[in-house]
């Protein structure tokens, strides 16, 4: 998902992502918090195309900024 939306794949630290799946288990997408010394960013935000218009970016973002306080 991070390659398809021509995010850079290195350097990526997982532990930083949040995911969100279905009930199936399916991927429908994530995000990260990247560190930089006392500061962070919200990045590689994506949520797959099938699921999009569902409020799910939204979520992943109220999640990875309530990680991120």
């Amino acid at each position: 998902m991070i390659k398809r939306n021509n995010f850079n794949p290195f350097g990526l630290a997982l532990e930083n992502f949040t995911v969100a799946t279905d009930p199936q288990d399916k991927l429908m997408g994530c995000g990260q918090i990247k560190h930089h010394g006392e500061l962070q960013e919200l990045a590689s935000l994506v949520v797959a195309d099938e699921y999009q218009g569902r409020g799910i970016s939204t979520l992943l973002m109220d999640a990875l900024l309530a990680r991120g306080l």
